[in-house]
């Protein structure tokens, strides 16, 4: 129906809007081939079927990569930074406090921006199945199935002959 429709297209319209709006001063003055980029991933994450949070901390997590770029790195072009550069920033992070979780997520999210930049450039060669080579999950064996058990804190004890045999369980202090 024409309704959903239309609240379909402006629910779009806010998260593409909402993920490639910048504060002028950080957009502005990063280098125009970054901007170009960032925008341009930005865009293609609105299209995607990711959770908005989710886009909206990716673009957290490149800005403060394109921040400490600008200020640390004299501004280079994203095809410019060397792994050296990507360490130094790893070490920014942490030296900033990031938690290793959050480090762990720019890494992540860098390496995406990476493998956009590569296929976007079209420097990538296309696998048979119309996927490329950057953008395949490597080290993931499709067959392998591990069962995760969560164990609840206060049965660590009980648990104790599990924990020492497998290598496949989280512990939580909540379930």
């Amino acid at each position: 129906s024409s309704s959903k429709e239309e609240r379909e297209k402006l629910n779009f319209e806010y998260r593409k809007n909402n993920l490639t709006s910048f504060d002028s001063n950080f957009i502005d003055s990063i280098h125009p081939r970054n901007k170009k980029l960032l925008i341009g991933f930005m865009e293609y994450l609105a299209y995607s079927d990711m959770a908005k949070k989710t886009c909206q901390n990716i673009k957290n997590n490149l800005i403060v990569f394109f921040q400490w770029n600008l200020i640390y790195n004299n501004n280079s072009t994203f095809r410019a930074v060397t792994k050296t550069d990507g360490d130094n920033f790893f070490k920014f992070a942490k030296e900033m406090e990031y938690t290793y979780t959050r480090v762990k997520c720019m890494k992540s999210d860098i390496c995406t921006l990476a493998d956009y930049a590569q296929f976007v450039l079209g420097r990538e060669e296309f696998n048979n199945d119309g996927t490329t080579k950057s953008l395949k999950l490597k080290g993931v064996n499709k067959s392998t199935n591990k069962h995760i058990k969560f164990i609840n804190y206060e049965n660590i004890i009980d648990d104790k002959e599990d924990l020492i045999e497998g290598k496949n369980y989280l512990l939580t202090s909540k379930i």
